[in-house]
Order: C-alpha cells, then sequence, then structure tokens
C-alpha cells in the first residue's frame, strides 16, 4: 500500500521505512507529499546517497543506499 507513518523528518522516517522495504515510486512521492515535502526532498536525498533508485520489472522503488 501507499499508507507510511511514522515519527520525526522525512529523511529520519523514510531511512526507518526503507530499512525495512523498499518503497515504489508512487508511494514515495505520495508519502513526501503528505509530510510537506517537495520534489526537492527526494532528489536531495538520493543526491546525499540516502537513498538509490532501483528499477524492478519496469518500475521505479527506492531503498536505502547502504543496503547494497
Amino acid at each position: 500500500g501507499d499508507d507510511f507513518e511514522g515519527a520525526g523528518s522525512i529523511e529520519e522516517e523514510l531511512q526507518a521505512i526503507l530499512s525495512v522495504h523498499p518503497m515504489n515510486q508512487e508511494a514515495m512521492e505520495h508519502f513526501i507529499r503528505r509530510k510537506g515535502g517537495t520534489a526537492d526532498t527526494l532528489r536531495r536525498m538520493l543526491g546525499k546517497n540516502i537513498i538509490r533508485e532501483v528499477d524492478f520489472a519496469g518500475r521505479t522503488f527506492y531503498r536505502n543506499a547502504k543496503d547494497g
């Protein structure tokens, strides 16, 4: 689903979620918007190598960069 919940900064929450399982692009965008972030939030996290983008079966997913 697209319903992820947590407490803390967007980056901290996403790292916690992504340490458990990848998140698809739609869920990521929804989560960031709901938390008051923007597309810049996602670009910043990718640029800082906090998360990475992975293509799987023609869909985009995000996972912790440190998870390999």
